[in-house]
């Protein structure tokens, strides 16, 4: 199978279909990080050592390095970015020692990056943009480095698949024309969260089809069709990687099925409808009970305050009877 490296000083992070899970950390970001990128613009680079140490320590295969702070002295990136990036890649050089990755929209400063990096680092990012291929390509070539292709083009990002698709094959075959091969290619399909794009959990009609063989077994094709699916084979293939990564760990995935033909699936939705009904009865039914029950209260409270004015009204009189007969004594 194809295989992508990315190399340090002394590893190599190997990316491919039958390779562990690759985790790459990108806290070293300063976008959306404002103190993160206050504190670069003031040469205070203690936030990035504690982040290359710790991201490492919790297991990242590789780390992604952005320099992509906007200056308040200077808000020009390509003045700024190039000579943070070098400082930057230096310093986490010297205190890991796993891949990197050089991530910038900045070419100056992916370049510079590359200039002083050790071994072979990851290129981030080229995209199907002409003026992208035609800055970031003849770097990849250069340096002889793997390069992320991301899926969108000058019309943006596409909602069709084949789009995509078609971008990416585009990014390799000019790739080619580089004489860059497609193994140092590693593409991004751009699978968008739901909070970027509100249809990115929309799905069309599925097709039903026969299992490939009986019995059904662990090695059966999952044909995940919808998110749902897919981020259920994700999990799986995540947790699989993992255990490839650690020799003493072991995980079993638990595909539970539920076989429904349309009279099963109709009695299913007699008994949600029934219980629903049932619950908004209930619900009618408590209502009215605690209005007869307010009602009863407050004439309860009317029959009260008439027995106080009635008392008031006997203890009044009972007063002045005996006024009166002490007078007449």
């Amino acid at each position: 199978m194809t295989q992508t490296l990315v190399e340090s000083k002394t590893k190599t992070a190997i990316i491919g279909f039958d390779q562990p899970f690759c985790v790459i950390g990108e806290r070293i970001n300063p976008t959306g990080r404002k103190l993160l990128a206050a504190q670069l613009e003031n040469g205070d680079f203690s936030t990035v050592e504690k982040d290359a140490l710790s991201q490492v320590k919790a297991g990242a295969t590789m780390l992604d390095i952005n320099a992509g702070v906007v200056y308040n002295s200077n808000p020009n990136p390509n003045e700024t970015e190039p000579p943070l990036m070098v400082e930057m890649l230096r310093l986490v050089q010297k205190l890991v020692d796993v891949p990197l990755c050089i991530d910038s929209s900045v070419p100056s400063a992916l370049e510079a990056g590359l200039a002083v990096a050790e071994g072979r680092p990851l290129l981030n990012s080229v995209t199907g943009e002409e003026d992208r291929l035609e800055a970031i390509l003849p770097l990849v070539k250069k340096y002889n480095v793997p390069v992320v292709a991301i899926s969108n083009d000058d019309t943006g990002i596409s909602e069709a698949p084949e789009v995509r698709f078609r971008v990416a094959k585009k990014i390799v075959e000019r790739a080619s024309d580089f004489g860059i091969p497609a193994n140092d290619i590693v593409v991004d399909p751009l699978v968008m969260p739901i909070g970027a794009m509100g249809t990115a959990a929309r799905w069309g009609e599925k097709e039903v089809k026969d299992p490939e063989y009986f019995p059904i077994d662990q090695f059966q094709s999952t044909r995940s069709e919808d998110p749902y699916s897919v981020a259920k084979w994700v999990g799986e293939q995540i947790g699989d990687a993992f255990a490839r990564r650690n020799p003493d760990m072991s995980i079993g995935s638990m595909r539970f099925n539920g076989m429904w033909d349309d009279n099963k699936f109709k009695e299913l939705k007699s008994l949600i409808y029934d219980y629903r009904d049932k619950k908004e009865q209930e619900i009618k039914d408590l209502n009215e009970n605690q209005l007869s029950f307010k009602n009863e209260i407050e004439a309860n409270h009317r029959k009260y305050e008439k027995l106080i004015d009635e008392a008031a009204d006997e203890i009044s009189s009972f007063v002045e009877k005996a006024k009166l007969e002490n007078i007449s004594q």
